[in-house]
């Protein structure tokens, strides 16, 4: 009888185990995703950061979300003067920040055409 519930114990937490490192496993592969809305510089702009930095404000007003762009020096150049706003979509890994910003990692950033 002694064997048979130990039996059973030990194969309870060979599931256990094995369903909690099959969700460690899907929560590791993060996928990209892509936001349309408007790049600002988050310093000459938004004054939202200390230094220059591209961030991408999707929705208007409360309902806004802001995600800061990291690692995206070659498209800021385009963004960073004072006022300058350009209507963009950013495909990348999003991630909340320990602050509880927006980021998105290793963006791909295209303009799109005013029309």
């Amino acid at each position: 009888m002694k064997n048979i519930l130990l039996l059973i114990a030990s194969l309870g937490l060979t599931s256990f185990t094995f369903a909690e490192g099959t969700a460690k496993a899907e929560k590791s592969k993060p996928q990209k995703e892509t936001i349309t809305g408007v790049a600002q510089c988050a310093k000459c702009t938004m004054k939202q950061s200390k230094k220059c930095q591209t961030a991408v404000v999707v929705g208007e007003g409360d309902d806004a979300k802001v995600y800061f762009l990291k690692g995206d020096k070659k498209f800021h150049d385009q963004i960073c003067n004072p006022g300058t706003k350009l209507n963009v979509t950013a495909t990348g890994i999003i991630k909340e920040s320990k602050k509880g910003k927006l980021r998105i990692t290793k963006p791909k950033v295209t303009v799109i055409a005013a029309k």
